[in-house]
């Protein structure tokens, strides 16, 4: 059986109507004037972003026969190709194939194709039969015939073009199979064999293989595991991956070393049909659990890139706050559910409250290699967190003091509170630590040591007596309470100051060494009261 020649493999990829070839290094029979080939005003774009050697387009999207119908295929080619200047362009050819029954993989017994309808049709049509009858998406179909000979774009394609518009049958050491010149022979040819590396598992199959960089050996390769069918179907199409030169330059050309196929192939499918992941290499995880407690959030559960076994990163947003943590807790119903990512892929964490009230949480996977951050998880959830609460329960007037008893916490920890009492202008700091049996309900979390009871110093007389939690965390500080209390006693009224001056007698001074002993008395006429 002739293989696929390796057309496209070092194809310089190029927008708009710019023709692409192989290198003349790789498909001999290629003429040398379109050999990498780019429209002068073609500049290098920048790097190619996303792009995985091992999972290059995903199984589901490759293989998809209901991915466009004729006339979506046929827009689509007017678009991109517009007005035909030599009336040979895939969006006004028409073209011949004969009728095929179905084949079936003799080495497989799996079908390859199912039977096609031939006869003179349009382009299009032909794509949309074939896509159909092999099961392989026209997408696939459109982005093969642009990177081997620039056909889905051309506004004037050569004979050489048609000829062998999707390299199929063309090896690299002989001329194309003259069996399959003309575009469609080429096109049937080329799906065909596109699917026969699935069903009748020929060539290359996923799993660990060495692809080169080149056709120079001396370029090396890497060992790739190759994670589907799809990806194992380009490398047999074209068996070189991009080295790292051909992804830096983007659409452009990299160093000696470097081929294009493959990469080009990913450049125009993304360019024109999105991601060439289905949503499969995406983060899959759990949130198990997001639990208010106070001053934070814990957040439970696993999560896993299915591309790496590696432990991934997850950001957690709190309003405007967001927290990176990583999931590399070990889980061993997540090892056995997904032997391939390993079991370090759990996570535990807290982050910190940052309002009082309902707070929204969002918990993203970052994606790693192939596919896109995924959003787990948004829940709207009550903060434990706030200004300081409590209660005066009693202020008593005492001889010589008050006494204060009540209740305070700061919602954003289980620590006791600090409050501060006043009476009138003079205040005092204790701690809320005493046991106090009854809390309500809703602060049960935070234990019973949250108390307080104090006996704070004060003249007879009337007073005010107020209370205050001091904040910490979110809130601020809190009045808990005030009353007013009378302490027992007798009130002296203070006497005016008559602003008369002191007077008093020095009556001894006795000296011994370097000490002197002074005595005598001092009264200010104002006051009753001792002076100094």
């Amino acid at each position: 059986m002739a293989v696929l020649a390796l057309l496209g493999s070092l194809a310089v990829a190029a927008p708009a109507n710019a023709v692409v070839d192989a290198s003349a290094s790789v498909a001999a029979a290629a003429p040398a004037a379109v050999d990498t080939a780019v429209d002068s005003g073609i500049v290098k774009a920048a790097a190619v972003v996303g792009f995985n050697p091992e999972n290059i387009i995903s199984d589901s999207l490759f293989y998809d026969g209901k991915a466009m119908t004729a006339a979506e295929i046929q827009s689509f080619l007017d678009a991109k190709i517009g007005s035909c200047r030599n009336g040979k362009c895939l969006n006004v050819l028409n073209v011949s194939v004969s009728s095929r029954d179905a084949w079936v993989s003799q080495a497989t017994g799996n079908l390859v194709c199912s039977a096609l309808q031939g006869g003179t049709m349009r382009v299009s049509e032909l794509i949309y039969r074939i896509q159909v009858a092999c099961g392989v998406s026209a997408k696939v179909i459109l982005v093969t015939l642009q990177k081997e000979q620039g056909l889905t774009t051309s506004d004037a394609p050569s004979d050489w073009n048609l000829q062998a518009a999707m390299g199929a049958s063309c090896p690299d050491t002989a001329p194309c199979d003259p069996a399959y010149s003309g575009v469609g022979p080429q096109i049937v040819q080329g799906v065909r064999q596109i699917k026969i590396y699935k069903a009748g598992r020929f060539a290359m199959q996923p799993g660990v293989n060495y692809i080169g960089y080149n056709p120079n050996s001396a370029c090396g390769g890497t060992n790739l595991n190759i994670q589907n069918y799809a990806t194992a179907a380009l490398y047999n199409y074209t068996p070189y991956q991009p080295n790292a030169a051909a992804l830096a330059a983007g659409w452009g050309l990299g160093d000696g070393c470097s081929s294009y196929g493959n990469r080009n192939f990913y450049n125009y499918y993304t360019s024109w049909f999105g991601s060439t992941d289905d949503g499969s290499s995406n983060p899959i995880g759990n949130i198990e659990l997001i639990e208010s407690q106070p001053g934070k959030y814990r957040v439970t559960g696993w999560a896993l890139d299915p591309d790496v076994k590696d432990p991934i990163s997850l950001h957690i947003y709190v309003g405007g706050y967001s927290q990176a943590v990583t999931a590399d807790k070990e889980r061993s119903d997540v090892g056995a559910a997904y032997p391939g990512n390993g079991a370090f892929h759990g996570f535990d964490v807290t982050v910190p409250a940052q309002s009082s009230g309902t707070e929204s949480i969002c918990v993203y996977g970052i994606n790693v290699a192939r596919g896109s951050n995924v959003l787990f998880l948004c829940r709207d959830v009550t903060a434990k967190a706030g200004s300081p609460v409590g209660a005066v329960d009693a202020v008593e007037g005492v001889t010589g003091a008050v006494n204060v008893r009540g209740w305070a916490l700061d919602p954003d920890t289980i620590d006791p509170a600090t409050v501060h009492v006043y009476v009138d202008d003079a205040g005092a700091a204790y701690t809320a630590n005493a046991t106090y049996d009854a809390l309500p309900a809703q602060y049960a979390s935070y234990g019973k040591a949250h108390g307080y009871s104090m006996k704070v110093t004060a003249t007879p007389g009337p007073h005010t007596v107020c209370v205050y939690g001091i904040n910490s965390g979110v809130g601020a500080n809190a009045q808990l309470g005030c009353k007013t209390v009378t302490v027992p006693g007798v009130v002296v009224q203070p006497i005016p100051d008559q602003g008369r001056v002191p007077f008093g007698v020095l009556e001894a001074v006795q000296v011994s060494g370097n000490s002197a002993v002074a005595s005598g008395w001092a009264i200010d006429p104002d006051t009753a009261s001792p002076i100094s």
